[in-house]
């Protein structure tokens, strides 16, 4: 018996280590799923990175939430400018009656205001770089940007 014949001899050994049968396989893989979801929560924690913030993206299972379009009356701006922010939906065109327009200045909220029946709500701008977030239950938050007042504020 050369070499040849333990090559033969230990092929029994190694088809023994994989997986037979459909149970088993799921067996693994219920495993595996149920060891990397323990690790992942424990990891996450350990660097104190919320859940929430890795899952931020994401629409809750079973709830289809439709993008808002959200659009601004065209600037230049100046400050104390009245500016109009229409939201409607953007699958369909129908105003979004009861949204929050919510406006922020160096990372802090302003204030807020509802859009009326036609969809739009009045803004004051400003001056600053300022972010328009608008939101309503069911649908995608939309955002804009409205730049800095190039005359210095005022």
């Amino acid at each position: 018996m050369g070499p040849t014949s333990a090559k033969i001899a230990s092929a029994p050994v190694i088809y023994s280590m994989a997986i037979r049968s459909r149970a088993e396989l799921l067996t693994f893989l219920a495993l595996f799923l149920l060891i990397f979801i323990v690790f992942f929560a424990l990891f996450s924690q350990l660097l104190e990175v919320p859940l929430w913030w890795i899952f931020r993206g994401l629409p809750l299972l079973g709830t289809r939430a439709e993008p808002l379009n959200v659009t601004v009356a065209p600037g230049p701006y100046s400050v104390g400018d009245r500016i109009l922010v229409t939201v409607r939906a953007a699958v369909g065109g129908y105003p979004v009656e009861n949204a929050s327009v919510a406006v922020y200045r160096n990372c802090e909220l302003m204030y807020s205001v509802l859009t009326n029946s036609t969809g739009q709500a009045v803004i004051r701008y400003p001056g600053e770089t300022t972010v328009i977030i608008v939101s309503k239950e069911g649908y995608l938050t939309g955002t804009r940007v409205l730049p800095r007042d190039p005359e210095g504020m005022g």
